[in-house]
């Protein structure tokens, strides 16, 4: 497997820019999502052509996963983190320029080409740096960066940043779009100055082994893992591109239901670094079962009146979601027959499900709150989703048992 010298103190410095990079990837998915009402009557858009366009980029990221994932060992997985963090500072941009619902999509689709290159040279990274003592705190801390993110868009977007550029909601995209190119620059900062000179990130002579992912799919417990991929990901992308909404049908001003929205990130920030650290490998698929039956009671409460069952629900939602991913990911990349060629293929396998259900989430909930006339059957489907999410954990973690 990976082996990491623990004499090399650069790696840390290589995680905090890995971090500040995934903060401005959040920031840039759901920075939308407290402008939804703005944007759509500005260009004339209904809630499900909205919510298309929040599923433009996990399209694209779907369609390009699994081929960026067979060539990014030979780009060099530091110049692929630099490459992708220009792609999201351009799309964030280009938001601030569209004139309608087609430079809207492709400007939020963007994001889809420059994500994959972020989130599948990551793990390798982490596994190439961190000895395996040391990776559960790694994997959680830098995938706690697009929570931040997401949180400082929820909050600060309707309370700070459009009042202060005159609620022009394109001047919001350029005030992020500064913001996510000083962190690329940081990061190129740290990995080509301050980061360890240990083994290398790249390997050229590598070609495009397609074989690989069919033999990922062929285990039983990936392709579980894969199916949970897929679900959460639906769920959290959903549900979090649309909350500002759901909560201001629910009777709360702008300001007021971007700055609650942030509360389950908030949380999700602490639980990202914290519920990795503290599940063994072995019971990693136990704790996602305890997740996702949190994750529907939280649903459900969000769909009761009143404001205390609201709060509840927000609570339960950011300690449901907090460890989703790293965990999901950690059952894919910490199985004992993964080897080192197959860490970049099973990232790309992983998100390239996800975001199947992050193309999905976004636009479900828009059709079937535009159908139903309010977002309770949204939140109704998605305690099912979860529910079922939860039985797959325990087949998952049924079948890894017996593999030990």
């Amino acid at each position: 497997f990976v082996t990491a010298d623990t004499s090399l103190p650069g790696r840390w410095w290589m995680l905090a820019g890995i971090w500040l990079v995934n903060v401005c990837i959040g920031l840039s998915m759901f920075c939308m999502a407290p402008l939804v009402s703005v944007v759509a009557a500005d260009l004339n858009l209904s809630l499900v052509a909205m919510g298309s366009v929040l599923g433009a980029w996990p399209l694209l990221y779907m369609l390009v996963a699994l081929p960026l994932g067979a060539v990014v060992d030979r780009i060099g997985l530091r110049r692929c983190v630099t490459l992708g963090a220009w792609i999201v500072t351009l799309s964030v941009l280009l938001r601030g320029q569209a004139q309608g619902y087609a430079s809207l999509y492709l400007a939020v689709a963007l994001l889809g080409l420059g994500v994959p290159l972020i989130s599948i040279s990551t793990p390798k990274l982490v596994n190439y740096w961190f000895p395996p003592g040391e990776r559960g705190t790694a994997t959680g801390f830098y995938m706690s960066g697009p929570s931040v993110g997401a949180m400082l868009g929820l909050a600060l977007t309707n309370l700070v940043v459009m009042p202060a550029v005159g609620h022009q909601w394109r001047m919001v995209m350029l005030v992020y779009a500064l913001m996510t190119a000083i962190a690329a620059s940081a990061w190129w900062v740290v990995a080509y100055r301050l980061g360890p000179r240990g083994p290398s990130d790249r390997e050229p002579g590598r070609a495009m082994q397609w074989a690989q992912y069919l033999r990922l799919l062929e285990r039983p417990s990936a392709r579980r893992v894969l199916l949970l991929a897929t679900g959460s990901f639906l769920f959290m992308h959903g549900l979090s591109n649309w909350i500002p909404e759901i909560l201001r049908s629910a009777g709360m001003n702008a300001a007021s239901a971007g700055l609650w929205a942030a509360l389950p990130v908030a949380i999700t920030v602490l639980g990202a670094i914290l519920v990795p650290r503290v599940t063994p490998p072995g019971r990693r698929a136990r704790m996602l079962i305890l997740l996702f039956l949190l994750a529907a009671v939280a649903a459900l409460l969000l769909t009761a009146s009143g404001f205390g069952w609201t709060v509840l629900g927000l609570i339960l939602l950011g300690v449901a979601r907090s460890a989703f991913w790293p965990l999901t990911l950690l059952c894919l990349t910490e199985a004992q027959d993964m080897q080192r060629s197959e860490l970049a293929p099973a990232g790309a396998l992983f998100f390239t499900f996800g975001e199947l259900g992050g193309v999905l989430g976004p636009l479900i909930i828009g059709a079937l709150a535009q159908v139903s006339g309010s977002f309770v059957l949204p939140l109704v489907a998605l305690a099912g989703l979860c529910l079922a999410l939860a039985l797959v954990s325990l087949s998952l973690e049924r079948l890894q048992r017996a593999g030990a």
